[in-house]
């Protein structure tokens, strides 16, 4: 006996395929976690009729949590199992997600913090000059700070209630995104142009998230643009849909790594020979806020080099 959905986790397009079959076959394909063989396991439930639970992949990526029981049927010729079959993929997802997260906690957090106390307690503390202390007192302060902001911010984002949206207008949002980069643009001669085919863009959102989603976008442009380079900011309102695109004229993304620089904890590297720092919590940020505004961003290299960013959120259907 089986069923549909133990057919689909062990690969089979129909229950009917499972019936007849043997079961070591059936459940050969699947890849038992910990170094075990199906002969192994199989001796344990038919001849020491011992209960056996373990995980499993059934290639590429399917985990799943496998149990089996020896079937005590009462003048049975031949001895019977149950085998049960749990979808995991989502539980070990997040333990994975939680241990970058302790990593991210143990680690990038504490570094900072431990390099300050180190110093502190360094003999140049007390035989150096005020201005040499706090020269390299000041880098550590701000990364463990902008750290300890950037994980606060994704929780924030990830706790919002959509509940509490009002209306709020996409226009002015970008434009104050604009400008708050304006000085770190500056600062390396980049230049910032502004697109925009609307005047207002109005939308059910969070004005402060949206907000910070776009100057992270601006911020990871700005970061891997070389000097003297322009960044664009470009909006419009296609059907009931606002689009907004960022595109600088840096390096790119490794095109191997496009589909996971929005996953936290991580961050893809340039193709520029000195990589920059970072945990990745920048964009991980920016995807959060989309999906829970309904929308969604992506990234692709652009066809003249570079990066682009692209945020597509619903709004009001003010589009000619």
């Amino acid at each position: 006996m089986s069923n549909p959905r133990a057919s689909f986790y062990l690969g089979h397009q129909s229950d009917r395929e499972l019936l007849g079959e043997d079961a070591y076959r059936l459940l050969n394909v699947l890849e038992i976690q910990g170094g075990e063989q199906w002969q192994t396991v199989f001796k344990k439930v038919l001849l020491d009729k011992e209960p056996v639970r373990f995980e499993a992949i059934r290639p590429p990526n399917t985990e799943l949590f496998v149990q089996l029981k020896s079937l005590e049927v009462v003048d049975a010729e031949m001895p019977g199992v149950i085998v049960n079959l749990s979808y995991i993929g989502t539980l070990k997802r997040s333990e994975r997600t939680r241990a970058k997260m302790l990593n991210f906690l143990s680690h990038d957090i504490r570094s900072p913090i431990t390099s300050l106390l180190s110093l502190t307690q360094s003999k140049q503390m007390h035989m150096g000059s005020t201005k040499e202390l706090a020269e390299q007192i000041e880098p550590l302060a701000r990364r463990s700070l902008k750290l300890a902001d950037n994980f606060l911010r994704l929780a924030r984002a990830e706790a919002a209630e959509t509940t509490s949206f009002t209306d709020t207008d996409f226009v002015e949002v970008a434009h104050n995104a604009m400008d708050e980069v304006y000085i770190q643009a500056k600062t390396r001669q980049i230049t910032l142009l502004r697109h925009f085919e609307e005047d207002e863009i109005w939308l059910q959102g969070d004005l402060g998230l949206l907000e910070r989603a776009l100057v992270n976008l601006l911020e990871n442009a700005v970061k891997f643009s070389p000097p003297q380079s322009r960044i664009i900011m470009t909006l419009f309102v296609t059907g009931s849909r606002l689009v907004c695109e960022i595109e600088d004229e840096g390096p790119g993304i490794p095109q191997d790594q496009l589909s996971d620089i929005f996953l936290p904890f991580t961050q893809a590297e340039s193709n520029q020979v000195s990589r920059k720092k970072g945990i990745g919590l920048g964009l991980s940020f920016v995807k959060v806020v989309a999906e829970k505004h309904h929308g969604s961003v992506t990234a692709k290299n652009g066809e003249k080099g570079g990066a682009v960013f692209t945020l597509s959120l619903p709004c009001e259907e003010n589009a000619p």
